[in-house]
């Protein structure tokens, strides 16, 4: 699906919960600014202003399905082409009691994002669905399943289309007064479109200008804890492994923009991250976050400029670090009426085998978030 046709679809929708207006429609409008000091994650450190501004309307025709259908426009005053428009549509259905053990949510959406011209490359459409399944074996012994399958086009670019489907299953319990653990296992299965190339020795390598399917297989799992500290503090911890099953040979087609690359998914390793959670009297509430993050990305092919030649990038080793603080306050209005600012500071270090990725990064924002 095209995202001129996703575009559509989404008005159509727009239409449709506007003129629904006798059902239940929640709407949240989000509006901040900030300032990001390594916008490309590199060592080149080009950093900009923005903006951004947002609509989602939530629809519920019954009290078991919401139609939610919303954009994003982030605006940069220094990269202006990298400013961006994201649309979504999103249906979402709970047919089970929440009474009954067994619990089942099905969900589909189709999304869209668009660049200025300079970085048309990324452009974006793509459709997903997913159904989660839970079975609770008591109060303290929680089953949880998922399935999922989506599909993204990188509509002005010749490859980087990317597919296949996703499962995940584990287990929720509940030790003692609050402590809580999750274990859960994830498998997934991706094809790739990129080009195919012929091997010209000495490292080197020539487009065939024909497009070749890759497919590979990734699995993982994550472990979570998660306690009260206190009657006004939340910990959460968790960890996870990471691996990748493809052949040695394995390599992307790299684009120069590494968080937007089709390919950036491509890695293997090992994740940590926590979260202390604090509720400060009036609703103002505070988030301290941290993480570690130990990958290893698959080789990239880069362009060396001619026609047809390109040249095999060194296998790449990332060792990231961040840590983030947020702060908000919900202002209540009325019923289901609210303003909600929020305050955020976060700073990460890169150390990478590739020095062209060594860097730091510090990013402030301010978003006012309304909820009517």
């Amino acid at each position: 699906m095209r995202s001129s046709e996703i575009l559509r679809v989404v008005s159509i929708a727009l239409l449709f919960t506007i003129a629904g207006v006798h059902a239940e429609v929640v709407t949240e409008t989000t509006i901040g600014s900030g300032y990001q000091g390594n916008l490309f994650g590199d060592s080149s450190a080009l950093g900009a202003a923005y903006g951004f501004g947002g609509l989602a309307l939530n629809y519920y025709p019954s009290g078991s399905v919401r139609i939610t259908a919303d954009g994003m426009y982030t605006y940069y005053n220094t990269y202006e082409d990298l400013s961006n428009l994201i649309g979504n549509l999103s249906v979402t259905v709970i047919p089970t009691a929440e009474t009954s053990p067994f619990s089942l949510t099905l969900s589909g959406g189709a999304t869209t994002r668009k660049f200025g011209t300079v970085y048309s490359l990324y452009d974006q459409s793509g459709a997903s669905a997913a159904a989660d399944i839970g079975y609770r074996l008591s109060s303290r012994i929680r089953l949880l399943s998922s399935a999922a399958y989506a599909y993204t086009d990188y509509t002005e670019s010749e490859y980087g289309t990317h597919s296949g489907p996703e499962f995940s299953a584990g287990v929720n319990l509940t030790i003692g007064a609050a402590n809580s653990f999750a274990i859960t296992g994830v498998y997934a299965n991706r094809s790739y479109e990129q080009p195919a190339l012929s091997t010209q020795g000495q490292g080197a390598s020539a487009n065939t200008n024909s497009e070749n399917t890759e497919t590979f297989d990734m699995s993982g799992y994550t472990f979570r804890f998660s306690r009260p500290l206190g009657s006004r503090t939340g910990l959460s911890l968790s960890f996870g492994q990471r691996m990748l099953h493809i052949n040695n040979d394995f390599a992307a087609y790299g684009y120069t923009i590494d968080y937007l690359s089709p390919w950036s998914d491509l890695w293997e390793g090992t994740i940590a991250f926590g979260n202390i959670k604090h509720f400060f009297p009036k609703q103002v509430i505070a988030e301290l976050g941290f993480s570690y993050v130990d990958k290893s990305f698959v080789d990239v092919i880069e362009t060396d400029g001619e026609a047809t030649e390109t040249y095999w990038q060194n296998s790449r080793d990332d060792k990231q670090t961040a840590v983030s603080l947020a702060i908000s306050r919900a202002i209540s209005l009325d019923k289901n009426k609210m303003i909600k600012p929020t305050v955020s500071v976060s700073y990460r270090r890169n150390e990478s085998t590739a020095e062209y990725y060594d860097y730091d990064d510090i990013q402030a924002s301010l978003t006012l978030n309304i909820t009517l």
